[in-house]
């Protein structure tokens, strides 16, 4: 498996001016988000958690079982300034949310594909990454099934 080039993605980064991307697994679960979760605290990654009366993170089902809160929220740092950071919106899709400025070069790149790999092998479904205003377009998909990153994929579709 290869990751994509920064002279194949550059061009839509330079474009974005800060625009918040999202990576997103489609098709989603509570059990998905659990795994997913437990797979991104596995990497020793630099993660925090904030919520209203909740010091420590609890379990994914206590987050969405109080999500009329809208407090919680989980940040998760796989390179030093690079933030992903879901707000755990719905348990139907995993999201999470980064700037496309703190994506800088290769090495930039490259944590957001390991972030995607990381995520889509722990729940078994593609994970992509795209502009939260232009959802449809993808930047960037990884399938764990074929261990492939595609870049301006087609829209998958879910099931």
């Amino acid at each position: 498996m290869q990751t994509p080039r920064w002279s194949e993605v550059a061009d839509f980064f330079g474009r974005t001016n800060g625009q918040p991307l999202g990576v997103y697994v489609f098709g989603a679960g509570v059990k998905d988000w659990e795994k997913a979760i437990a797979a991104v605290v596995s990497q020793g990654w630099q993660v925090g958690f904030t919520s209203i009366g909740r010091p420590d993170l609890p379990g994914v089902r206590e987050i969405f079982a109080g999500a009329d809160d809208l407090s919680a929220s989980l940040s998760v740092q796989p390179l030093v300034g690079l933030f992903m950071t879901t707000r755990f919106s719905t348990a139907d899709e995993i999201e999470f949310g980064l700037h496309s400025d703190d994506v800088r070069g290769q090495t930039g790149l490259d944590a957001v594909c390991t972030f995607l790999r990381v995520v889509a092998q722990a729940v078994g479904k593609p994970a992509v990454l795209t502009s939260e205003e232009l959802r449809p377009r993808h930047l960037l998909a990884y399938d764990p099934g074929t261990d492939h990153f595609a870049v301006r994929p087609e829209t998958p579709r879910t099931g």
